[in-house]
């Protein structure tokens, strides 16, 4: 008796553990490396900041003279999907 109640609870912890981490490991993608990418940036410019999120990296670039920017690139590719000036409201 004492057996099953132990595989009982070892199948619950089991359970919660793959729930918490989205599911069995073969059933997620396995990421490639993406190799050497180059990434044009604005002259001048300097990472300030990152942020990563959902597949996402986002640069903060600074630069001399201009406004704030930010990159944002595919963590998949390692591509850039764009670059976005920041100015301020009048």
């Amino acid at each position: 008796m004492g057996v099953l109640i132990l595989a009982g609870l070892a199948t619950i912890a089991v359970t919660i553990v793959q729930r918490m981490s989205g599911g069995k490991a073969a059933e997620r993608p396995v990421a490639s490396g993406i190799g050497e990418q180059r990434l044009a940036v604005p002259e001048g410019s300097r990472i300030a900041g990152m942020a990563v999120g959902e597949g996402r990296l986002v640069l903060r670039l600074e630069g001399p003279g201009s406004a704030e920017r930010l990159l944002i690139v595919d963590l998949t590719s390692g591509r850039s999907l764009g670059l976005i000036t920041l100015e301020p409201r009048p």
